[in-house]
């Protein structure tokens, strides 16, 4: 086991278990009240940009009460992966998250400017049935800080702070899976599809990170998988104006 993810005491206290409810309880219940919401809006009414400050807020409201949490106990926060200096471990994954961000995107470009009609068709409609993803210049925007606000605090959260607590009680690879999970039920909004496939993409965060031991560059991989909505987003505001 790695040893940032040795324990740093035998019990938890009662703010660690309320942190604890948030993404295993709070979140998923949250998510599909969500989804309800999305079921009775219609796409070309939902108030995606208003979704979106919620979004931030809520989530920077989490990273405060994981620092304050943190500080107040004098806990290290490499214990919650976030390796000051950076481990050489870490600064490899930096290195592979700033590759992978210069392959994707252009990827990514490249594949929307080679969509014929039926192709944008198809992208349109699963953007629509979406509802959340951005489909103007405004909403491309805004989502650009929704999406580093999701790399740095679901990451936190669900690969940090749960690693931090399950790895003592269930091991790591246990912690892995479960944590991989929970990831998934607080994307039920998305419905289970959705859920599933968020599952299997924390699954891949976790395991790299439970190899390096180092969150930073995790978070930037989490931030880029968002990232690229916001140029199919800017892409759909071109094709419209067109």
């Amino acid at each position: 086991m790695h040893a940032l993810f040795a324990p740093l005491f035998d019990g938890h206290e009662l703010a660690d278990l309320a942190v604890l409810a948030l993404p295993v309880v709070a979140m998923p219940l949250l998510s599909l009240r969500l989804r309800r919401v999305f079921a009775r809006t219609d796409a070309a009414n939902f108030p995606r940009l208003r979704i979106y400050a919620r979004s931030m807020l809520a989530q920077w409201l989490l990273v405060l009460c994981i620092a304050v949490l943190w500080l107040t106990r004098g806990r290290p926060i490499a214990a919650l992966g976030l390796d000051v200096p950076l481990t050489p471990a870490g600064k490899g994954g930096l290195m592979v998250a700033a590759a992978a961000t210069i392959l994707l995107l252009a990827w990514v470009m490249r594949s929307l400017a080679r969509l014929d009609g039926g192709k944008r068709a198809k992208l349109l409609a699963k953007i629509e049935a979406s509802k959340v993803a951005p489909r103007s210049r405004s909403e491309a925007a805004m989502f650009v800080p929704v999406s580093l606000t999701a790399g740095i605090s679901e990451e936190l959260l669900y690969r940090g702070f749960l690693f931090w607590f399950l790895v003592p009680a269930i091991g790591l690879a246990a912690a892995v899976v479960a944590s991989a999970g929970i990831f998934g039920l607080g994307h039920l909004y998305q419905g289970w599809r959705g859920a599933l496939s968020t599952a299997a993409v924390g699954l891949v965060l976790g395991t790299l990170y439970a190899l390096s031991g180092s969150l930073w560059w995790i978070m930037a991989l989490h931030a880029l998988i968002d990232l690229q909505y916001c140029i199919v987003g800017w892409k759909i505001a071109a094709w419209r104006a067109a």
